[in-house]
């Protein structure tokens, strides 16, 4: 049994750095970018497992390079939860200036397309269940 499971959207979040956040028609400079997981729920429970929590994962990711970078920075959270399927995996663009202003762009991807029939019931067994996103 799961100390934690985490149900909610998964995505890879592409974060720039810019100089200020555009507005309609304009542009920004980008001054640096990374590439890391995301999704709260996601961040939530790769924390728990950090601290030593049994966690798992319920969501839904595409069969692409996006969807293997997910699994690949799960570390010690048990992805059995995770379903692979053809389509995209969500994306994130998140533009942040050096005073903390952030805008968000979301490509839900596969997320959105998330059903009862993609959830094993009894990998549900767990003491606590964190929801984001689809609750």
């Amino acid at each position: 049994m799961f100390d934690v499971i985490g149900f909610g959207a998964l995505n890879v979040d592409k974060i720039f750095l810019v100089d200020k956040i555009p507005k309609a028609d304009q542009g920004c400079h980008v001054k640096r970018e990374e590439i890391m997981a995301g999704g709260s729920a996601a961040n939530t429970v790769y924390d728990l497992s950090v601290m030593g929590f049994k966690t798992g994962y319920v969501g839904k990711i595409g069969k692409d390079e996006e969807g293997k970078f997910l699994l690949e920075k799960f570390g010690e959270v048990d992805t059995e939860g995770i379903r692979r399927v053809k389509g995209e995996t969500g994306v994130a663009y998140i533009l942040v200036t050096p005073e903390g202003e952030r805008a968000i762009v979301v490509n839900p991807g596969v997320n959105d397309f998330i059903s009862l029939k993609d959830i094993d019931i009894n990998y549900l067994k767990c003491k606590y269940l964190h929801l984001t996103s689809f609750a």
